[in-house]
């Protein structure tokens, strides 16, 4: 009860250190008896305690007060991609130019605007044509098109 106590009440760990000291005057009183119900409630703490601990660390996020307490983030970064990440997304496939020398990150012309990007790892020459191949987050990935590969319009 007293660490249950501590969750509500923060004491630095002194309600903790009361709860421990609780059990460990049950046990001895429990030995004082005799030494059958000692074992048991010796069992019973040293197993009882970490698998009573170890359930409600489970339960608690799921009761009302628990949902209260505890902070749930967004399930995937899908659900908090913020308006600029939706819009690069819609240049992965497309090609573009490249406007600055891509060591490897630099700066690319798709579809007549300015984005920020990122080469595979080569360095590019401005000029060059480039094919997005990969947007993550607000990283651009963009692969060098080959002259002859490039499609004439």
């Amino acid at each position: 009860m007293l660490v249950v106590l501590e969750v509500f009440l923060p004491s630095g760990g002194v309600l903790t250190v009361f709860a421990i000291g609780c059990i460990g005057a049950s046990v001895y009183f429990a030995f004082a008896e005799s030494q059958l119900a000692g074992v048991l409630f010796l069992v019973a703490a040293a197993l009882g305690g970490p698998l009573l601990a170890w359930k409600m660390f489970g339960l608690f996020p799921k009761t009302s007060v628990g949902r209260r307490f505890l902070l749930f983030g967004p399930k995937g970064h899908e659900d908090v991609a913020t308006s600029s990440e939706l819009k690069l997304r819609e240049f992965e496939g497309k090609h573009g130019v490249t406007k600055t020398t891509l060591r490897p990150a630099g700066v690319a012309e798709i579809e007549g605007e300015r984005v920020n990007v990122v080469s595979e790892g080569m360095i590019i020459e401005p000029g060059r044509p480039v094919e997005v191949i990969e947007v993550s987050g607000n990283r651009v990935v963009v692969r060098e098109i080959e002259e002859e590969a490039q499609e004439v319009p």
